[in-house]
């Protein structure tokens, strides 16, 4: 089996943390109440990173892995509860909600435990690059398109070339200062952390691997991170199931950039922390910044986060680590360790909530923001929950903790955040959550930058579940990402859990991620509706909407770009917006005869300045037929008595072939009044080709204007569902007088 047994070390380990107190770590800082910094030059060993080998990704074959081919598993994980404890500890600080909104802009489904090794839990990672979002989950990889296309997927074996080996823990993420991809997973056989980094924008070109040995030590949920000169990679280490220290590499940047030989540091296994994080910078800066709980003598410290402060280049100049543990709220843990577990309907299973560990952490202008899971009781509830833990360390000067709350909703649990900054400095973040009536599922909240402190916007589900998760094992953590393209948009990823998957053997449902962006500026576009059904001779349209939402207010350029042969109308177009409201446009679509049956993607965009904000309409072409006569007119005029003759034409459009049926009517139905009738009524179509079919109108003997309605149907062949069905309308004018009649031909009219 590829991936290490349900985090097989990690969980064990954690269970000795929590459950049992009394393990000692030797050289752990003692704590204060308040902050203690610890300024010094780390005694670190230096060394050299020689690359390894290249992959370029878009020769990779699609993954073999199948649910057949693998061995379950399951390892229990640390120990929940779906109920409260009398003796449990209350944290001090409880979210607020403001008043501002969070905008979904686009969603899709990710892999899911089909796809991937059929392993629980999936640990759902995300990038996202200028043109490309890029999912890792377990063993496997795929490149979608921003629009959600799948573009590749890869097995991660065969992409770090590891073979039969055992591997975990993928990151992967996009640094938008370099323009490159970073990528790392941890090789269990060899005790190894496999590195990746690419060699343009381009995720599926070719990257350049490295292999970091941690010894005899077991690198466990290797954590990745960047700055401005530094990559840094951090590990629990362990011997067989015996934690042996926190360690982290410190890498040259420029040197990974370049593919080249790489001086790096290492801490070595330092007991005295566990799960260091290294945080993904989405700012300049030359300070590499970590965070993680403290061990403190006996057990993880429920009172203080430890920052750690990198400074200097590998081979350059000298690596310093200053360290400071900043007191925050009370964790919340049950009395007997652990976090309760989320309840979920039809089973007395709950959702693995893990424990506290940092779960996500990243550094933007000045401030550090972490998230990980606690546990609170929520306003206006009675009962302990897991919750979300939020804190927020400002970085310039004497570090400080600024914000440090939790988020809860009543009657619910939440669970596994991920987060990220857009370039305004408003938050967004991802999590999951469920509760006696919600199968596990996927939430997004946010903070504006002018939000009060300890605030989060009201949250708004992105994907709702369908099933219970009752494999014992929930996600390690779900995934966020600034998108580069446009910096207002956070994309995110996580787990949930659809009845439409299937089992997965013994773990039950299968699980599977969804992928979706989001952003707290500017406005929405949505349009309906967003998937069109049409043909040459049946056109289509989609009335599109813009939303203000958060105060913005301005005018809005819009634009529709399409595939070949799909015409939009307007093309272009201006929409003032007012803070709070909604303008819209109706977008008229229309396609080529020659166009073959098929989907089309038409984008629609609005633009203020450098926010924009796109949606794809689809457009589906169908095999389709054209019902004409030969001039263009609204009425035929015969005389009573007589008799008219007029072609109509049949031609098929759009690839259809088959068999057109033709029927007439005229109305009203008076005594002496007109008729018509049709010779050679059933007409076939050749693709590509036409045919022509002769309509008779007896005039009769009653002067008055008819309706005269001729419809097409499809009979065999080509048919769609619904039928394609074409009527022509006209006027039938039986008018008294001499003189020959004024026919005129037919014409199409009217087309439907």
């Amino acid at each position: 089996m590829r991936r290490m047994d349900e985090r097989r070390v990690g969980l064990v380990v954690m269970i000795i943390l929590v459950l049992f107190p009394l393990v000692i770590f030797e050289n752990a800082n003692a704590q204060a109440a308040g902050s203690v910094t610890t300024d010094r030059v780390t005694d670190m060993s230096s060394e050299v990173l020689v690359p390894l080998l290249q992959t370029e990704m878009r020769t990779l074959p699609a993954s073999s892995i199948t649910m057949q081919s693998q061995t379950l598993q399951s390892i229990p994980g640390p120990k929940t509860t779906a109920h409260g404890d009398l003796n449990a500890v209350v944290p001090a600080v409880l979210g607020t909600q403001s008043s501002s909104s969070v905008d979904f802009l686009s969603g899709f489904n990710g892999l899911d435990q089909t796809q991937s090794c059929p392993c629980v839990p999936p640990d759902v990672q995300i990038a996202t690059g200028p043109n490309q979002v890029m999912e890792m989950v377990n063993v496997e990889g795929e490149v979608f398109t921003r629009q959600g296309t799948s573009n590749q997927t890869f097995s991660l074996s065969t992409f770090f070339q590891t073979g039969t080996d055992s591997i975990s823990d993928p990151k992967v993420i996009f640094d938008a200062s370099s323009g490159r991809w970073f990528s790392s997973l941890v090789d269990i056989t060899i005790n190894s952390v496999m590195l990746g980094v690419s060699s343009t924008s381009d995720p599926t070109g070719l990257w350049v691997l490295y292999s970091i040995s941690a010894g005899s030590d077991l690198p466990d949920q290797p954590i990745l991170g960047v700055s401005d000169d530094k990559a840094v990679v951090a590990a629990n280490d362990f011997v067989g199931n015996t934690f042996v220290g926190s360690q982290f590499w410190i890498l040259n940047k420029s040197q990974l950039l370049a593919g080249s030989n790489v001086n790096f540091f290492t801490s070595g296994s330092n007991s005295g922390v566990y799960s260091v994080h290294p945080v993904q910078s989405l700012s300049s800066t030359t300070t590499q910044f970590m965070v993680s709980n403290i061990v403190n003598k006996r057990s993880i410290s429920i009172t203080s986060l430890r920052l750690f402060s990198v400074t200097g280049v590998p081979g350059v100049s000298t690596i310093s680590v200053a360290t400071n543990d900043l007191a925050i709220s009370i964790i919340g843990t049950l009395s007997g360790g652990g976090l309760p577990g989320g309840v979920q309907p039809g089973t007395s299973s709950t959702v693995n909530t893990n424990d506290f560990r940092i779960q996500d952490a990243l550094w933007y202008k000045g401030a550090v923001w972490a998230a990980f899971d606690d546990a609170c009781t929520p306003t206006g509830d009675t009962q302990l929950r897991s919750c979300i833990r939020l804190t927020k360390i400002t970085t310039t000067g004497s570090p400080f903790v600024g914000q440090d709350f939790d988020f809860g909703a009543k009657q619910e649990y939440n669970f596994y955040p991920a987060l990220r900054v857009d370039q305004n400095g408003n938050l967004l973040v991802v999590y999951g959550f469920s509760n006696a009536t919600i199968f596990p599922s996927l939430g997004v909240t946010g903070q504006l930058a002018t939000d009060p402190a300890g605030s989060l916007a009201s949250p708004r589900t992105l994907k709702s579940g369908t099933a219970a998760d009752t494999s014992t094992r929930y996600g390690d953590y779900f995934g966020a990402a600034l998108d580069p393209a446009d910096p207002t948009i956070v994309w995110v990823a996580g787990e949930y859990h659809d009845s439409s998957t299937g089992s997965c053997q013994s773990f039950g449902s299968c699980w599977s991620t969804f992928i979706g962006s989001a952003s707290m500026t500017g406005f929405s576009l949505s349009a309906n509706p967003s998937s069109l059904r049409l043909s040459s001779v049946s056109g289509s349209s989609s009335n599109v909407t813009f939303t203000s939402f958060n105060g913005f207010a301005g005018s809005v350029s819009i634009t529709a770009k399409s595939s070949t042969g799909v015409a939009v109308s307007p093309a272009q177009a201006v929409r003032n917006l007012t803070s709070g409201h909604s303008a819209s446009i109706v977008l008229s679509f229309s396609v080529a005869s020659s166009l073959s049956p098929s989907n089309y993607t038409v984008t629609v965009a609005g633009s203020n300045g450098t926010l924009s904000r796109a949606a794809n309409l689809l457009l589906t072409v169908f095999p389709d037929f054209d019902v004409s006569f030969v001039c263009s007119c609204n009425s035929i005029t015969t005389l009573p008595g007589s008799q008219l003759r007029e072609n109509l034409t049949l031609t098929a459009v759009n690839g259809f072939s088959g068999v057109v049926s033709l029927t007439v009517s005229v109305l009203p139905i008076v005594n002496g009044g007109p008729t018509a009738s049709l010779n050679q009524a059933n007409q076939t179509l050749p693709a590509g080709g036409g045919a022509v079919a002769t309509l008779v109108i007896m005039g009769g003997n009653v002067t008055s204007v008819f309706s005269l309605t001729i419809t097409g149907a499809c009979l065999s062949g080509s048919c769609m569902s619904p039928l394609q069905q074409h009527s022509i309308y006209l006027s039938l004018v039986v008018a008294s007088g001499s003189g020959s009649s004024g026919g005129g031909g037919g014409g199409r009219v009217e087309f439907f």
